[in-house]
């Protein structure tokens, strides 16, 4: 949700998908950042086996910078959950990769585990040891489960996290900078792809679970179908999919193993093979197309394209789930459906080719959806009244 210590060192984009967090945090007295010292930016599997002293020091030093980064004022910061009311305050907290979540001791010294109101926690790729997160979970008197979309049709979500109910949908927001710059008419008339293409490492015991129940390595498989037919798809489809670093170079992935936590943190941050993809001017390319598709996760979760695509004008392509209809949108009026396969894919963007007023109504249609609902200041102010009606 901001600059951290490690964006700002290597001079690299920090991702800012909660960014309206960050504002709301700035701008609301009655919301603050509630810290234990247990956890920093570097990975979880490696800092919990510091000493505490330590990990509390450098995490200490590590959140007074993220304030001064992304101006935010010192007594923001609260170190005592006992200041809490558990009728009237909520905690909001970052439940999956890289959190505490993922090692039981450092949940159970947390606040969270003393703290008897509600809990929201934010579950965004949550494939990553689904089981001991889960488990951690539970260690939570009152959790409510947080993601971009309704989880529960995900059979992956059912086997792990089921328990926890339905969850509460927090949608990504568009920033500002993504509008609609370009007249439709002047656009490619084909469907612009992109994302990563992760292929789930076997080796890592964190994604065992995952692998399994998919029986698949890729996280996102209609990106990797796309990536692999990038040269024979042509005519209806442009595709600037890239491979995350390292993907498929076997002895890289050795090397990276060998290095582990911090060192293979650092060895990932300096490939260079996603740099050409992430210099792009993203708000742009939108712009050039008249269809834009982002595949979706397995685990049920959508891209962040998917508003910064609409936001630009281009008419979005997403499978037919409740993913996109727990947003409000309506298949064929807000977005283009198709049932996740490569040839029914083809056959709705070429049908589409040939109906170019009907494709300019669903990208208009989703224009306006994403120009009201998507919006940061929607989004953040919607997030910011249904904490605080919240009741318990």
């Amino acid at each position: 949700m901001g600059e951290n210590l490690l964006s700002i060192l290597f001079k690299k984009r920090a991702v800012k998908t909660l960014s309206y967090i960050l504002e709301t945090i700035q701008e609301k007295d009655d919301v603050e950042i509630l810290t234990d010292f247990l956890s920093t930016y570097s990975p979880i599997r490696t800092w919990s086996k510091f000493p505490l002293c330590l990990r509390k020091f450098i995490a200490f030093i590590d959140i007074h910078i993220w304030c001064i980064a992304n101006k935010v004022p010192f007594n923001k910061l609260n170190y005592n959950s006992n200041k809490l009311e558990p009728l009237n305050d909520t905690i909001f907290a970052y439940g999956t990769i890289n959190s505490i979540f993922e090692n039981q001791q450092l949940t159970k010294m947390s606040s969270l585990a003393r703290y008897t109101g509600r809990t929201f926690i934010h579950i965004y790729h949550y494939f990553t040891y689904p089981e001991t997160i889960a488990a951690s979970y539970k260690l939570i008197a009152n959790p409510m489960l947080v993601a971009e979309a309704n989880l529960t049709q995900n059979s992956f979500y059912q086997q792990f996290l089921g328990e926890f109910g339905t969850n509460f949908i927090l949608p990504f927001a568009s920033q500002p900078r993504f509008k609609n710059s370009i007249s439709f008419s002047k656009r490619k008339n084909k469907a612009l792809a992109l994302g990563t293409y992760l292929c789930l490492q076997e080796t890592d015991l964190g994604h065992k679970n995952i692998i399994k129940h998919f029986n698949s390595t890729a996280l996102h498989p209609m990106r990797k179908i796309i990536y692999e037919n990038r040269e024979s798809i042509q005519n209806q489809i442009d595709s600037i999919i890239s491979k995350q670093p390292f993907e498929d170079d076997e002895k890289k992935n050795q090397k990276a193993e060998k290095l582990k936590g911090i060192g293979l943190y650092i060895f990932k941050l300096f490939t260079k093979e996603q740099e050409k993809y992430l210099s792009l001017d993203i708000v742009d390319k939108y712009n050039e197309y008249k269809m834009v598709i982002s595949p979706e996760e397995s685990i049920g979760l959508p891209s962040i394209n998917l508003v910064e695509a609409m936001s630009c004008g281009s008419a979005y392509i997403g499978v037919d789930s409740e993913i996109y209809s727990g947003l409000g949108l309506k298949k064929n009026e807000h977005y283009i459906s198709y049932d996740g396969t490569l040839d029914d894919l083809l056959i709705k963007i070429q049908y589409y080719q040939k109906n170019p007023q009907e494709l300019e109504e669903i990208a208009n249609n989703g224009y306006k959806f994403a120009r009201e609902y998507f919006s940061s200041k929607f989004i953040k102010n919607r997030f910011y009244q249904n904490i605080k009606a919240v009741n318990f």
